[in-house]
C-alpha cells in the first residue's frame, strides 16, 4: 500500500538518530519492491515519484548520513523513476547543507 502513501505519511520522527525513520522507510521500500511481479507498473512509479520528494525533504537534515541518503535513493529499481530530475535536486539539497 506505499503507493497510496503520502509525503507526510513517511516522515516519521527518528528518535536519537537524526529527523527521520530513514530505515523504515528502506523497510518498506524493500518490501514494497520484493512484491513488485505482483503489481502495475503504475504503482511502482507513483512510489518512485513519492521517495523522490521524500528524498527532497530528508536532504537538509545535517545528521542525515550519507548512507542512509543513498540507501534511499538506490532502494527502488531503475524502472520506478521516469527521469532522475528528482534524484539530482534530492542530491544538490543534501550536499548544499
Amino acid at each position: 500500500m506505499l503507493d497510496q502513501a503520502k509525503l507526510d505519511d513517511l516522515l516519521v520522527f527518528g528518535g536519537g538518530d537524526g529527523v527521520y525513520d530513514v530505515n523504515l522507510v528502506v523497510r518498506l521500500i524493500i518490501l514494497f519492491v520484493y512484491h513488485y511481479d505482483n503489481m502495475s507498473m503504475e504503482r511502482m512509479v507513483k512510489v518512485g515519484f513519492l521517495i523522490d520528494m521524500f528524498l527532497g525533504e530528508i536532504g537538509p537534515d545535517p545528521t542525515l548520513r550519507f548512507t542512509k541518503f543513498l540507501a534511499v535513493a538506490e532502494s527502488l529499481p531503475d524502472c520506478a523513476r521516469d527521469s532522475f530530475d528528482q534524484v539530482y535536486r534530492a542530491i544538490d539539497i543534501y550536499l548544499q547543507i
